[in-house]
């Protein structure tokens, strides 16, 4: 006899929740209308990013329960802090415009020509977003997204400080390692 259990139609097996959707999402298109053939690591994490923040997926959920966290201001310190769920900082003044552009209409092939100066903080910042977000997906298990928001520190302990900094160097590594230019693979 199977110890294995046999999932409802109509369920995942993701702890009886609704099967995942099929239509596109905004992630989706973004990836099947942009090649990244051509472009920095920066660029390409700063778009996976920006899908993200307007994607339905479970992943782009918690991303955005991410990014509407509040870091390191109006709050007391409070009991001590365990180290997961990581916070991020809010969106720097480069990605802010780089965002705010996309919204607006440009281009991403026109990135790297119309924000020369920002793309590499932009993208630094994109990654460890990026970087964190993974992390916490994988610590918040089968919950729902909605329990990340209750979990997310207003200020970081000494703690996730010193994990986002680390983080942050391994980023660092990770661009610095990784060329200039993404290759055409087609």
């Amino acid at each position: 006899m199977s110890s294995r259990r046999a999932i409802p139609e109509g369920q995942s097996s993701l702890a009886g929740t609704p099967p995942a959707r099929t239509g596109n999402d905004a992630l989706q298109d973004l990836a099947r209308a942009l090649s990244i053939a051509g472009r920095t690591l920066e660029e390409v994490g700063i778009l996976l990013k920006h899908g993200l923040m307007s994607s339905a997926i479970r992943l782009g959920k918690v991303a955005q329960i991410m990014a509407s966290i509040t870091v390191g201001s109006g709050s007391t310190a409070s009991i001590p802090q365990e180290l997961l769920p990581l916070p991020v900082a809010p969106t720097g003044p480069e990605e802010a415009r780089i965002t705010q552009a996309l919204r607006g209409g440009v281009q991403p092939i026109d990135i790297a020509a119309n924000f020369p100066t920002t793309v590499r903080a932009a993208g630094r910042r994109a990654w460890l977003f990026l970087l964190v977000l993974a992390i916490n997906y994988m610590s918040l298990g089968h919950s729902p997204p909605s329990r990340l928001a209750a979990m997310l520190p207003h200020q970081a302990s000494t703690a996730q400080a010193h994990a986002l900094s680390e983080l942050e160097k391994d980023v660092g590594i990770f661009l610095e390692a990784g060329g200039q230019r993404i290759p055409d693979i087609a």
